[in-house]
């Protein structure tokens, strides 16, 4: 990743100590959380666990917005890059590393 860009990473995402030393790194414990929704607006790129997103859609009930969030977020945006379980070779959560939101994702993430 290019110098002084912004990265928001989830919860249970791989530390990145040394990707801090020359950008700004923002830990949340999910994106789509009020106390986050401010930074991912603004940031260039996102990591995201699998685990999150998948805890905050069986709490739907508690977090409808939140739930819904994710799905809006999925539906209009692709992963630059999937790192993935592949039988044999690799074990372990899938990561999903995004760049920058489109306009119109921009502005649900914004919103109050």
């Amino acid at each position: 990743m290019p110098d002084g860009v912004r990265v928001v990473r989830e919860a249970d995402t791989p530390r990145m100590d040394r990707l801090e030393e020359r950008c700004s790194v923002w830990w949340t414990r999910g994106i789509v959380y009020p106390e986050a929704r401010h930074r991912v607006a603004r940031a260039d790129f996102l990591v995201l666990h699998a685990g999150v997103r998948e805890r905050t859609a069986t709490l739907a009930q508690q977090f409808p917005r939140e739930a819904s969030l994710y799905a809006e977020f999925f539906g209009r945006c692709t992963p630059l890059v999937t790192f993935t379980a592949r039988k044999g070779e690799t074990r372990g959560p899938t990561y999903w590393v995004f760049g920058a939101l489109p306009e119109e994702v921009r502005e649900l993430f914004e919103a109050p």
